[in-house]
């Protein structure tokens, strides 16, 4: 791509450098080779088959050259015309052109950026890299966002419901398939696939069929680990043939253990065949990709099921790399491919397979029928609400350790300016945790007691929160820190309620009679916490206010200044270990 760049700027410079001196010979030279060099690589780039894992950088930099060789085709327009306006005006249309390839530049670094989230530091977990590229691709999702952006992505390009969690999976294959494999295929074959499904009229009879949801719970478990395993080994090998044979047994694995039972479902699903799954998968691989030959539309959404492909893995000397082809040596298949082809081969089989295995699986969470998902299936996946949350954690920079799982959430965390209250609320209010009962967050170390909150009541805090202002703004911190309990009581001050009465009580007196009822709420949280000197000063407002003797009233508002100037107010509390309750908080 830095190639494209360059030709495109050389171009760019030879051109101002003619039009300032289209006299000189040299220059009028140097023009000529920086056109013809344009041409010459987009010509070049063109011509190359566009491959998987390299489809998303072929497709940036085919684009990048086809808007330089249209800013050279108007500029050129531009040299011959007829009049002065239509030369700046084709002019202007080659600056745009010209501009526009920083546009398609843009997209290749997007697609770059994925890519390197997805094959970068091995010391982090896949999905964190997986979630890096989600990043590049949707900015400014957060990592609980990205099940409802994801929900709403595939219902705009599809037109299908999407079930609770499925919209994260997709993002997760989108981004995959943005760095590595055709997205625009993936995104189609998903799409069709998933209409197919949602309308297919055997879809229940078929569900309910022996073995159907144990097979696809296997099989999605199994396509994690085939994606997990290509990542291992193009990060843990060096040797391109090594590489490649690893990934041709990867490939015949998942060919019987994902592709099997994918091509037995569809196969029943559009009424092609009508025999018991579990049969269909005693039958084989083999026999049921050869009945999707016979079904058109089938048969396009599954590419790279060559039977030479799973064959060579699994026969000795099935097949042999020479240089960059590989020969295959089968009875049944002789042939020679060039080692990239093979590798698009079986990478457009884990794009289609992974199209085909979320279409199903949406349609059948949609209609309402559960594939069984083991927690630790759920965790391996990344998909899990708690693994969600503590990928969230540590893309901040934190180092967490899941202390408790099921219905009561626990991380202990450690890092620099962590605030345990945030991250605690923060997971609390998010889709992920909308089954659980509560949420601890304490900071590694930390041996005091815990301070609770209920989700209901932060809730009712925030929501005024951007609406109140002064004595009412001051009266909701108030009674936030009220609602924070540590050991069962308020982590309400008598300063806390003094700053408050403070200013209310001036504004009372000053006639703004609304701070009533705010200053009998202050004084009934004094007496709950036996604050005499609260409770004194709230009964002296309103002896003042009701005796309505005018130097009193001014004597006792400057006090209330002064007293609401030296008093800290009262701040959100903080604590290093904070348990938010969802269900069943007072």
């Amino acid at each position: 791509m830095r190639d494209v760049e360059a030709a495109v700027e050389e171009v760019a410079k030879a051109f101002k450098l003619f039009v300032d001196r289209m006299e000189n010979r040299d220059v009028v030279e140097q023009l000529a080779a920086a056109v013809a060099h344009l041409l010459g690589l987009s010509q070049a780039v063109s011509s190359l088959p566009a491959r998987r894992p390299s489809i998303p950088i072929h497709g940036a930099t085919v684009a990048a050259l086809e808007r330089g060789v249209q800013f050279w085709s108007d500029y050129r327009e531009a040299l011959t015309a007829a009049t002065i306006h239509e030369a700046q005006r084709l002019g202007g249309r080659g600056q745009a052109h010209l501009d526009s390839v920083a546009d398609a530049y843009s997209g290749h670094l997007r697609a770059h950026g994925a890519a390197e989230g997805f094959d970068g530091d091995s010391g982090i977990s896949l999905f964190q890299r997986v979630f890096r590229g989600i990043e590049h691709n949707y900015p400014g999702v957060s990592i609980l966002e990205i099940d409802e952006r994801g929900r709403a992505e595939v219902a705009k390009f599809a037109g299908v419901d999407v079930a609770s969690g499925m919209g994260a999976e997709f993002l997760v294959l989108d981004t995959v398939a943005a760095a590595h494999l055709d997205g625009h295929r993936l995104r189609r074959v998903l799409a069709e696939s998933a209409r197919f499904c949602s309308n297919a009229p055997l879809l229940v009879s078929v569900a309910e069929s022996e073995g159907v949801l144990d097979g696809l719970a296997a099989s999605r478990r199994r396509l994690a680990e085939a994606l997990n395993a290509f990542e291992s080994v193009m990060l843990s090998e060096t040797n391109g043939e090594t590489i490649f044979r690893r990934l041709m047994r990867l490939h015949a694995e998942v060919y019987e253990e994902v592709a099997g039972p994918l091509f037995a479902l569809y196969l029943l699903l559009a009424g092609a065949k009508s025999r018991p799954y579990l049969k269909l998968i005693l039958d084989g691989a083999t026999l049921s990709s050869d009945a999707l030959k016979r079904v058109p539309q089938l048969d396009e959404w599954f590419l790279g099921r060559d039977n030479f492909l799973r064959n060579a893995a699994q026969h000795g000397g099935g097949f042999r790399v020479d240089g960059d082809n590989v020969v295959f040596t089968l009875k049944t298949y002789q042939g020679t491919h060039s080692a990239l082809e093979v590798v698009d081969m079986i990478l457009a089989n884990l794009e289609s397979l992974s199209a085909a295995s979320w279409a199903l699986r949406n349609a059948l969470e949609v209609a309402g029928i559960a594939i069984p998902l083991s927690d630790s299936d759920a965790d391996y996946l990344g998909l899990s609400g708690i693994e969600l949350s503590r990928v969230m954690l540590e893309h901040h920079g934190l180092e967490v350790e899941v202390l408790s799982r099921n219905e009561h959430w626990g991380f202990q965390v450690s890092g620099s300016e962590v605030k345990p209250f945030n991250l605690a609320l923060v997971i609390a209010m998010s889709e992920a945790a909308s089954q659980i009962q509560t949420v601890t967050i304490g900071l590694d170390g930390s041996k005091g007691d815990t301070m609770e909150l209920s989700l209901d009541s932060y809730r009712e805090f925030a929501a005024n929160a951007g609406k109140l202002q002064g004595a009412s703004a001051i009266q909701g911190i108030v009674e936030l820190r009220h609602a924070c309990k540590v050991g069962g009581h308020g982590m309400l001050t008598s300063n806390d309620l003094m700053f408050a009465v403070a200013h209310a009580g001036a504004f009372l007196l000053a006639g703004n009679t609304n701070l009533i009822g705010l200053l009998r709420r202050a004084q009934k949280l004094a007496n709950e916490y036996n604050f005499l000197d609260v409770q004194t000063l709230v009964s002296e407002v309103f002896t003042e206010f009701r005796g309505n003797e005018p130097r009193a009233i001014a004597g006792l508002q400057r006090r209330l200044t002064e007293l609401g100037a030296a008093t800290a107010a009262p701040a959100v509390p903080e604590c290093d270990r904070v348990r938010v309750v969802l269900v069943g908080g007072s």
